[in-house]
């Protein structure tokens, strides 16, 4: 008997390690984006968003965080949700956010991104 639950035993560890194999090499399964998570991106980012100067570039620290944000909203669904919380920073602080350096954001960074980061996107057109 000793025998067969060891034998069972190593069955079960091997589906387990399969599984865990297949896991690992299934492309990343998309993981939802929060704004939490866009604030963090974007932290870096404060002293160019908020800079009055329309020629200000931002660091690399900055551009870091932009593609890394970019990156993370790799799904339609996630891109929306950013759209919508980056909208949601520039109302909270439209006081102090210089709309022209938010929308020049990507391009400065030279990211892609498919909608332009403004309050006027519609950001459930988002893809």
């Amino acid at each position: 008997m000793t025998k067969l639950n060891g034998i069972v035993s190593m069955g079960v560890l091997w589906v387990l390690v399969v599984i865990g194999v297949t896991v690992l090499m299934m492309p990343n399964a998309a993981v939802a984006i929060t704004c939490d998570d866009v604030n963090r991106y974007l932290l870096p980012c404060f002293g160019y968003l908020t800079s009055q100067d329309n020629n200000a570039k931002p660091d690399r620290v900055c551009c870091k965080g932009v593609a890394n944000l970019n990156n993370a909203a790799g799904t339609p669904a996630n891109r929306q949700t950013a759209c919508r919380c980056m909208q949601q920073l520039q109302r909270q602080y439209s006081r102090y956010v210089n709309p022209y350096n938010a929308k020049e954001l990507p391009h400065r960074c030279d990211v892609y991104v498919p909608y332009e980061i403004s309050t006027s996107t519609n950001c459930d057109n988002v893809r």
